[in-house]
């Protein structure tokens, strides 16, 4: 039987799949939401038959999502926190959002370089100050947060803004060009407080 979850359009849902439950579509049977779908820790969600995703989407957090060889995905995206990604199959890659924090330059660096496979790469620089020590590009589909710490570009590096996503600064952070170095910004800039 298909299932229709649906919310007046003032309203805005989410479906919260708790530590071991699990939310299985089986094949043969379609769910139609306009609701979030969240995979808490320990949460599954299995998906066989069909899932239509209207304004909401699937945001594995500490769960898992499993999506079958038959099975239809009609979402925008699927969100996933980079420590779940190893839990989530079947989802083609052009749907994964994948978010993470950063306090490092390695890690930040890896996450640009996870761009060219993925929906989006959603990235916050968590409290923590982190140094250039080569060029970098922010690529199109790359959303950068500096959150209560900073990066910094140091004389003869560059930094490059290609996002099609503004790069948020938030209050108490900080994006320093040092005297030498270069910004091309061909993106936006958000100063937040």
């Amino acid at each position: 039987a298909d299932l229709d979850l649906s919310s007046p359009e003032d309203v805005y849902f989410t479906v919260h799949v708790k530590k071991d439950g699990k939310l299985t579509i089986p094949k043969g049977t379609k769910l139609t939401t306009d609701m979030d779908i969240q995979l808490d820790e320990g949460g599954q969600l299995l998906l066989n038959g069909t899932l239509k995703c209207g304004r909401g989407f699937v945001h594995v957090m500490d769960g898992s999502m499993t999506v079958g060889k038959d099975a239809v995905l009609d979402a925008r995206y699927v969100v996933v926190d980079e420590e779940a990604i190893a839990n989530v199959s079947g989802v083609p890659n052009s749907k994964i959002y994948l978010t993470a924090m950063t306090d490092s330059l390695a890690q930040l660096k890896s996450l640009v370089s996870k761009a060219t496979k993925y929906f989006c790469v959603d990235t916050t620089i968590l409290e923590q100050e982190i140094t250039l020590q080569e060029n970098l590009t922010i690529p199109k589909n790359f959303f950068l947060v500096i959150w209560e710490g900073g990066l910094t570009v140091p004389k003869g590096i560059t930094l490059t803004n290609n996002s099609e996503y503004p790069v948020y600064i938030q209050e108490n952070s900080a994006l320093t060009i040092e005297s030498g170095a270069k910004l091309v910004n061909n993106g936006d800039l958000a100063f937040y407080n």
